[in-house]
């Protein structure tokens, strides 16, 4: 199943409920709504829901800390392609770990999502 949010931070956070909600085994790709129109395959467009965004933030903040919750909106406003799914990882690895997340840096999947907020850091200092 693919999954579009409207792009914005609390939708992407909504598309995760929803992805748990339905069980993790089933996700095929998380993407903005306006982008690439696939052929096959099932998509859901995902409402946001302050209500369910403010749920995954917390939980992943009390599981991870709020230096956690902090990597994962600035990864969330890298550029990059395909952070959606980078970051969906990170948080996935991050409920599991819990602030054990911090040790697995050298990991490819954590190492990527933290360039992605110091490239945005340094964005925002520029």
């Amino acid at each position: 199943m693919y999954y579009y949010y409207d792009g914005t931070y609390p939708g992407f956070l909504t598309a995760v409920y929803e992805i748990y909600h339905y069980g993790t085994s089933k996700l095929e790709g998380i993407g903005p709504e306006g982008g690439e129109v696939r052929l096959f395959g099932v998509d859901f467009i995902v409402k946001t829901n302050f209500l369910y965004a403010e749920k995954v933030a917390a939980s992943f903040e009390k599981k991870c800390g709020k230096k956690g919750i902090r990597q994962v909106y600035r990864a969330f406003l890298s550029a990059r392609p395909e952070k959606e799914m980078k970051i969906f990882e990170y948080m996935r690895r991050g409920f599991k770990t819990g602030k054990d997340l911090y040790s697995y840096w050298k990991e490819p999947w954590a190492r990527e999502l933290l360039e992605m907020g110091r490239e945005v850091g340094n964005d925002a200092d520029k």
